[in-house]
Protein backbone atom coordinates (compact mmCIF):
# COMPACT_ATOMS: atom_id res chain seq x y z
CA UNK A 1 0.00 0.00 0.00
CA UNK A 2 1.33 3.44 -0.88
CA UNK A 3 1.59 6.23 1.64
CA UNK A 4 -0.59 9.26 0.94
CA UNK A 5 1.19 12.47 1.88
CA UNK A 6 -1.71 14.86 1.45
CA UNK A 7 -5.44 14.54 0.76
CA UNK A 8 -5.10 15.27 -2.98
CA UNK A 9 -2.44 12.63 -3.69
CA UNK A 10 -4.90 9.78 -4.17
CA UNK A 11 -6.49 11.74 -7.02
CA UNK A 12 -3.21 11.64 -8.91
CA UNK A 13 -2.98 7.85 -9.09
CA UNK A 14 -2.70 6.19 -12.48
CA UNK A 15 -5.90 4.22 -11.85
CA UNK A 16 -7.96 7.34 -11.24
CA UNK A 17 -6.48 9.12 -14.25
CA UNK A 18 -7.25 6.06 -16.41
CA UNK A 19 -10.81 5.97 -15.10
CA UNK A 20 -11.21 9.63 -16.05
CA UNK A 21 -10.07 8.90 -19.60
CA UNK A 22 -12.53 5.99 -19.87
CA UNK A 23 -15.27 8.42 -18.83
CA UNK A 24 -14.13 11.03 -21.38
CA UNK A 25 -13.57 8.74 -24.37
CA UNK A 26 -16.03 5.87 -23.81
CA UNK A 27 -18.77 6.48 -21.25
CA UNK A 28 -19.56 10.12 -22.08
CA UNK A 29 -19.72 9.66 -25.87
CA UNK A 30 -21.80 6.49 -25.43
CA UNK A 31 -24.28 8.37 -23.25
CA UNK A 32 -24.56 11.16 -25.83
CA UNK A 33 -24.91 8.71 -28.73
CA UNK A 34 -27.50 6.62 -26.91
CA UNK A 35 -29.49 9.66 -25.88
CA UNK A 36 -29.59 10.90 -29.47
CA UNK A 37 -30.21 7.58 -31.20
CA UNK A 38 -32.59 5.66 -28.96
CA UNK A 39 -36.31 5.87 -29.50
CA UNK A 40 -37.45 3.73 -26.57
CA UNK A 41 -37.08 6.47 -23.92
CA UNK A 42 -39.15 9.60 -23.30
CA UNK A 43 -37.71 12.82 -24.70
CA UNK A 44 -36.89 14.17 -21.25
CA UNK A 45 -34.87 11.03 -20.41
CA UNK A 46 -33.01 11.25 -23.71
CA UNK A 47 -32.18 14.88 -22.94
CA UNK A 48 -30.93 13.95 -19.48
CA UNK A 49 -28.76 11.22 -21.04
CA UNK A 50 -27.20 13.67 -23.53
CA UNK A 51 -26.58 16.39 -20.93
CA UNK A 52 -25.17 13.85 -18.47
CA UNK A 53 -22.80 12.53 -21.12
CA UNK A 54 -21.57 16.00 -22.01
CA UNK A 55 -21.11 16.92 -18.36
CA UNK A 56 -19.28 13.65 -17.68
CA UNK A 57 -16.83 14.41 -20.48
CA UNK A 58 -16.34 18.02 -19.39
CA UNK A 59 -15.97 17.31 -15.66
CA UNK A 60 -13.51 14.46 -16.09
CA UNK A 61 -11.49 16.30 -18.75
CA UNK A 62 -11.10 19.27 -16.42
CA UNK A 63 -10.08 17.08 -13.49
CA UNK A 64 -7.58 15.13 -15.61
CA UNK A 65 -5.98 18.38 -16.77
CA UNK A 66 -5.83 19.76 -13.22
CA UNK A 67 -4.18 16.61 -11.87
CA UNK A 68 -1.65 16.53 -14.70
CA UNK A 69 -0.83 20.20 -14.12
CA UNK A 70 -0.44 19.57 -10.37
CA UNK A 71 1.96 16.71 -11.11
CA UNK A 72 3.92 18.89 -13.52
CA UNK A 73 4.21 21.69 -10.96
CA UNK A 74 4.87 19.33 -8.04
CA UNK A 75 1.99 20.66 -5.95
CA UNK A 76 -1.06 18.99 -4.45
CA UNK A 77 -4.32 18.97 -6.40
CA UNK A 78 -6.06 20.98 -3.70
CA UNK A 79 -3.77 23.92 -4.52
CA UNK A 80 -4.98 24.02 -8.12
CA UNK A 81 -8.60 23.41 -7.16
CA UNK A 82 -8.47 26.50 -4.94
CA UNK A 83 -7.02 28.57 -7.80
CA UNK A 84 -9.67 27.62 -10.37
Amino acid sequence: MTKINNPGDELQGAFFQSARMVDVFLLGPFMVWYGLETSNMPDWARGVMVVSGLMTMGFNSRNWLLVEEAKRLGVGCETLYRLT
